[in-house]
């Protein structure tokens, strides 16, 4: 005959589970390799919107469509710090970065200027917020492609998803290697923060060839604005992983999305700049 639960069994049966802190929850989602579906990936197809095909997503003027309805359960993307708080934090810090990096900037813009001639900045667009685009801001790292004007010369290099960089590119110069290892090439994107195309925090912009290959569920990346810096950054960068496995990283962050996790973001910023995910 089974034995009947005591009152404290009945009791622990029917306490709700209790999820870990937003930070720590993160940190341990970014230490997980990719071998299999994630915490975030079995909660996704719940969040993900009747879209018959990606290409539903796509606006005639280029922009992608980010309905809410692709957002993870629980998302703070709509919270009071997303709308407004984190917007006056961006440019409060955004303000006090530019006044410390300018001479930094400077002298990165003249060994650019001396060393490959023609215009320091390089600008790219990128996908921002809502799927708009917007133009990214880096000081150049490379030599002209003197291939640009040919038709049909075939890219050999790593597969854009694959890899973020390569280190072996061969127009990358001796000071663009030196300026990308510790992201000074980078540094322009602070005028991205203060004009309203980015954040400090945040999923980095990606390119609209990459979105086109997104996921609907990927979509939920756009619902915040591109970040300087990201759990991706201080985590994932410079591994050599896949970069689109780890899109939920930037999703899982709308659902943890707080002051608190920014400024634990910020501040492992600098180590993971200098450490072992420097950039390449």
């Amino acid at each position: 005959m089974p034995r009947a639960m005591t009152e404290r069994e009945q009791a622990g049966r029917d306490r709700p589970h209790q999820a870990p802190s937003g930070a720590r929850r993160l940190l341990r989602l970014a230490r997980t390799e990719p071998t299999g579906p994630t915490e975030l990936e079995a909660e996704v197809p719940a969040a993900r919107p009747p879209i018959h095909s990606v290409s539903d997503l796509r606006r005639s003027d280029g922009s992608f469509i980010v309905p809410d309805s692709v957002a993870p359960p629980h998302s703070r993307h709509r919270s009071f710090y997303a709308r407004y708080g984190k917007r006056v934090l961006d440019l409060v810090l955004a303000s006090v970065a530019l006044v410390v990096a300018l001479p930094v900037l400077a002298i990165a813009a003249i060994a650019v200027r001396v060393t490959m001639g023609g215009p320091v900045l390089f600008r790219q667009e990128r996908i921002g917020l809502d799927g708009r685009p917007i133009t990214v801001l880096k000081l150049r790292t490379m030599k002209p492609d003197r291939r640009r004007n040919r038709r049909n010369v075939p890219f050999t290099g790593p597969e854009r998803r694959r890899t973020h960089k390569t280190a072996e590119h061969p127009l990358l110069t001796p000071v663009g290697r030196f300026l990308r290892k510790y992201s000074i090439d980078e540094l322009p994107q602070i005028f991205n923060v203060l004009r309203g195309d980015m954040g400090i925090v945040g999923p980095r912009p990606e390119l609209a060839s990459v979105v086109e290959n997104y996921e609907p569920w990927e979509y939920a990346r756009m619902l915040v604005r591109p970040g300087l810096t990201g759990l991706w950054q201080i985590t994932a960068r410079g591994d050599g992983g896949l970069m689109h496995e780890r899109v939920d990283l930037d999703v899982a962050y709308l659902t943890e999305m707080s002051l608190r996790t920014d400024l634990r973001i910020i501040l492992r910023t600098p180590a993971a700049m200098l450490g072992e995910h420097k950039g390449y």
